[in-house]
């Protein structure tokens, strides 16, 4: 009876450890040393972990930056060191998808600094940028009334945005006005390289009238010094044009610089 209750307990153990230690004999079969674990470096998190729990290794993750942010969504992790702790777990030190690795676990991200693109042409330009990772680029005119063609390769750029030092961020896109080759680039964005002329008002015969030149007499005209051309004034090319006095040339009365866009000595061209 000794025998046979003796090989009924060894049965009865077979069977608990088959039926409950099966999970334990397969960690126990494929679990290896954390430090034999392999190079997870650049790999998403949610691979590294999968590795670590497949080889039967506890694995747990923090921010690898200064930033200190707890890695809460997995897939949008990407691993930079692997430190085994005191507990035989694996720690991976990860950051952001798209960052860059700091040179040591704890330090600040190296981001890429935006380039200093300004009157380069189009091409190179948008090769600098590529370089530190800004591949979505627009092209646009530097002047309101020129727009550029769909490949600007030769044309010099004017504005650049983001501005030149700024670190370039995951997904960060920009724009870049330019001028085409040869034209000099304006001092301010949004003014027009050819200045819009002026368009006679409607009105103008019951807001103005004729100014009548300095030999001629009368009354309900504005007398005024002009800088050029005795004592006529016209306070604008509209009026001029009224008074049929367009164009004005140095010298004669009511010609004065304001009125003189382009300083040719023709005024209301």
């Amino acid at each position: 009876m000794r025998k046979t209750a003796t090989a009924f307990a060894v049965g009865l153990f077979a069977v608990v450890v088959s039926g409950c230690g099966g999970s334990s004999e397969v960690a126990n079969s494929s679990s290896v040393e954390p430090h034999q674990m392999p190079s997870m470096v650049g790999q998403p998190l949610t691979q590294a972990k999968r590795a670590a729990q497949e080889k039967g290794i506890l694995a747990v993750a923090h921010d690898a930056s200064d930033g200190d942010v707890r890695p809460t969504v997995d897939m949008n992790w990407v691993v930079c060191f692997q430190v085994v702790t005191e507990q035989r777990s694996m720690d991976f030190g990860v950051v952001p998808s798209g960052a860059p690795c700091p040179a040591r676990d704890g330090e600040s991200i190296p981001w890429a600094k935006v380039p200093d693109v300004l009157r380069l042409k189009y091409l190179d330009a948008t090769n600098k940028f590529r370089e530190v990772g800004i591949s979505s680029l627009t092209a646009r005119g530097a002047y309101l009334d020129q727009q550029p063609p769909a490949n600007p390769n030769e044309w010099i750029v004017c504005f650049q945005d983001p501005a030149a030092g700024i670190a370039v961020r995951s997904s960060m896109s920009g724009t870049l006005s330019v001028a085409a080759p040869g034209i000099e680039c304006p001092q301010q964005p949004g003014i027009n390289f050819n200045p819009p002329v002026d368009v006679p008002d409607p009105d103008l015969d019951r807001r103005y009238v004729p100014v009548p030149s300095a030999n001629d007499s009368g009354s309900g005209t504005e007398d005024r010094s002009s800088d050029d051309g005795g004592s006529a004034y016209y306070s604008s090319c509209a009026a001029a044009r009224a008074a049929g006095k367009s164009p004005l040339y140095a010298g004669d009365p009511g010609y004065r610089k304001g009125l003189d866009r382009d300083g040719d000595g023709t005024a209301c061209e």
